[in-house]
């Protein structure tokens, strides 16, 4: 995706829309680049569960379900909303041995 602006000078009721046009067009491109963060986690996330056998029972709180063992457990959020290391491993360790 390429947005280029193009400021000329004119009136200032001209510049005064250019200005408008650009504070737009910056919140549509950082719109656009954390709607792609967020798909590449969410891709990497789904992939690493998928791998480790975890079922995402609820997004809204992260609940994980063991799909050998069906034990649901939720990952402990880190400050900043990081998940913490290895928080795909089943409270049984089912799949302790994934790296």
């Amino acid at each position: 995706m390429s947005h280029r602006l193009t400021v000329t000078k004119k009136t200032s009721l001209s510049n005064d829309k250019t200005v408008v046009n650009f504070i737009f067009t910056v919140i549509e491109i950082s719109c656009y680049v954390k709607k792609q963060r967020k798909e590449r986690f969410d891709m990497g996330l789904k992939t690493r569960l998928k791998k480790a056998k975890v079922k995402i029972v609820s997004e809204s709180i992260l609940m994980l379900r063991c799909k050998d063992c069906g034990q649901v457990w939720s990952p402990n959020i880190q400050p900043g909303g990081r998940l913490p290391k290895r928080y795909w491993v089943c409270p049984n360790e089912c799949n302790k041995d994934l790296k």
